[in-house]
Order: structure tokens, then C-alpha cells, then sequence
């Protein structure tokens, strides 16, 4: 019974606080025979108070925080290069004529595409290849000769973009990729095509209104048939969102 001492008896009172702040150990109270057995159980006594403490803090915690949302997103989009230009510009490198001593090129880019579930956007950005000077850091694509030559090769790029949608909410993006001749022989140029892909991989950076605090990104590609016509992108990736979304 209730402050009654019995030999082997053992009477406990646990109490979990609504709030932190009504957290405290001498909500346990224990009545043990014997000096070993009392410190016994006020070691178990306090190692389930920290544990229920911790319980509790975690929940706290957790109930100040959003929970995110994880949205799947595929995407289909036209390119378009707004400019494109070669560096480092000097006396064998024209930043519209490339050269010799060239290393790079860099593009600006606009997309016009399409997501599900997020509807159409439209992006801009940059994108830059960098080759190396008389093709240093360029490497095989696969494309060879009789011999086992390469006439093909790839080389890596890096770059930005932001993704606008038409209520104005935006999401920003790194970007890194291959840019790789697709044919058994490109040997015009920095040997990359066209034909060419571009397989990329993009970070979430950022976003405005409807994706404020938005995180993720995409894996696709892009491909590009000829120098006049159309540069095709697909991706898919994940979107993660604090909230429920509209």
C-alpha cells in the first residue's frame, strides 16, 4: 500500500511533464531494503529519468520543425544558348573567335520547360567546359579508330541556373556535368560535337516563395543532334519542401 514499507517492496511514481521546464528527478520516489539495493535503484531511478528527459526534449525539439516533403520531379525542356564565349581572353584567345591558347567556353542558356508536378518554368543560366589549352583535360568518350585511337572525347563543366515559375516563386540550382561527343567521330573543333550529351547532376541551392527553403536537385541530359538544331533536356530528381506544399 501507499507509504506503507514492506520488506522487497518497491513503490514507483513517474511523472512525463507536459513542458520542459516541469521536468525534475523528484518526481521518482523509491523505497528499497537495504543500503546496496537503495543505491541500485537510484542509479536506475536517474538513468530513466535522463532517458525520459531525452524523450522528451527530442519531442520539443521535433514539434518547433516543419516536417519536410519529399516530392518526385521529371522534367522535360528546350535549350536555348543566349551567348557563348571562350577564355581566358588574350593575345591567342578571342572570346568570340576561341584560339589557341583557349581553355574554356561558357555559355549562357535559357530553357523553357515543363515539371511534374510543379507545371512550366522558365530557366536561365550558365554553363562553362573547360577543355584545357590544346585540349588538356579532355578524355576519351569511347569514340575510336581501327587502331584504337580516340576520335572522340569529354570534358567536364560546371554552372548555375534559376528555374522561374509564372506565380514568380524560384528555385536555384549548381550544376555539374560531362559535355561528350555522341559519335564514333568528332574531329572538328574540340573534338565534343555536335553530336553531343551532356549528362548532368544539380544541387538545390535555394528557392523563393512556394519553395522557400527548398533543397535536392536532378540527374539528366541534354543532347544536341547538329550546330543548328534544337538542344533537348530531361531530368528527374527529388524536391524536398518544409511543409505541406500548395
Amino acid at each position: 500500500m501507499p507509504g506503507t514499507a514492506r520488506s522487497n517492496d518497491l513503490h514507483v511514481k513517474t511523472h512525463v511533464p507536459v513542458s520542459l521546464q516541469q521536468f525534475s528527478l523528484s518526481v521518482f520516489s523509491f523505497n528499497c531494503q537495504g543500503g546496496k539495493s537503495t543505491i541500485k535503484w537510484r542509479l536506475l531511478a536517474a538513468a530513466v529519468g535522463i532517458a525520459l528527459f531525452t524523450v522528451v526534449l527530442a519531442d520539443a525539439v521535433r514539434a518547433g520543425e516543419p516536417d519536410p516533403h519529399l516530392i518526385y520531379t521529371e522534367t522535360i525542356g528546350q535549350f536555348t544558348i543566349t551567348n557563348l564565349a571562350f577564355g581566358p581572353v588574350g593575345p591567342h584567345c578571342s572570346a568570340s573567335k576561341g584560339g589557341a591558347a583557349c581553355a574554356f567556353t561558357t555559355v549562357d542558356f535559357t530553357i523553357t520547360a515543363n515539371t511534374v508536378p510543379l507545371g512550366p518554368s522558365t530557366s536561365k543560366g550558365t554553363f562553362t567546359t573547360l577543355y584545357g589549352v590544346n585540349g588538356a583535360f579532355l578524355f576519351p568518350s569511347g569514340a575510336h579508330d581501327a587502331s584504337g585511337n580516340p576520335t572522340g572525347f569529354c570534358a567536364p563543366g560546371s554552372g548555375t541556373s534559376t528555374d522561374t515559375y509564372p506565380d514568380g516563386s524560384t528555385i536555384s540550382s549548381n550544376l555539374q556535368g560531362l559535355n561528350c561527343c555522341a559519335s564514333d567521330s568528332c574531329t572538328t573543333g574540340i573534338h565534343l560535337g555536335p553530336p553531343s550529351i551532356i549528362s548532368f547532376s544539380t544541387v538545390i541551392t535555394g528557392g523563393t516563395g512556394r519553395f522557400a527553403g527548398a533543397a535536392g536537385g536532378v540527374s539528366g541530359n541534354d543532347s544536341h543532334n547538329s550546330a543548328s538544331g534544337p538542344m533537348l533536356a530531361h531530368s528527374e530528381g527529388v524536391l524536398e519542401l518544409l511543409g505541406n506544399p500548395d
